[in-house]
């Protein structure tokens, strides 16, 4: 699995923390366009918008539980927060667990391997060592 971050910035927006997440994307730039529903084979963006954050430098972290509880992932990125309103991501991608190549050709199932993936995940979203009011929840189909 792969995570990143990034952050994006406007002048307008709301006042308090948004989360969504999204795998759409417009020149690598996640698109306001909530789900909570994905693939195996989908870049998963954990979208915060921010406005009421003070100006200067913070931390986010993101952390990624499977439907069994283990953490997958984790993205702790240090980032400049300016006025307006201020967009910051983590994205998350499976990967196939190596091996599994005959499963895959003798099922003809391109999700063939990646079935612990699949279920309920929990996002946990930090800002500054600070955890957001709410763990965010999202499904993974495979």
């Amino acid at each position: 699995m792969l995570s990143g971050l990034a952050v994006s910035g406007s002048s307008a927006g709301t006042t308090a923390p948004r989360v969504y997440f999204t795998a759409e994307t417009v020149d690598g730039v996640p698109l306001d366009k909530p789900t909570r529903k994905f693939s195996c084979f989908d870049k998963i963006y954990a979208v915060i918008e921010l406005e009421q954050l003070p100006r200067g430098r913070h931390t986010l972290l993101v952390r990624w539980f499977d439907r069994a509880g283990k953490q997958r992932e984790q993205t702790e990125y240090d980032f400049q927060r300016h006025v307006g309103k201020q967009m910051v991501w983590a994205w998350l991608r499976i990967h196939r667990p190596r091996g599994g190549a005959v499963e895959r050709m003798l099922s003809m199932d391109p999700a063939a391997g990646m079935e612990e993936f699949a279920g309920t995940w929990k996002v946990k979203i930090y800002i500054d060592n600070k955890k957001l009011p709410t763990t965010e929840r999202i499904e993974i189909e495979c």
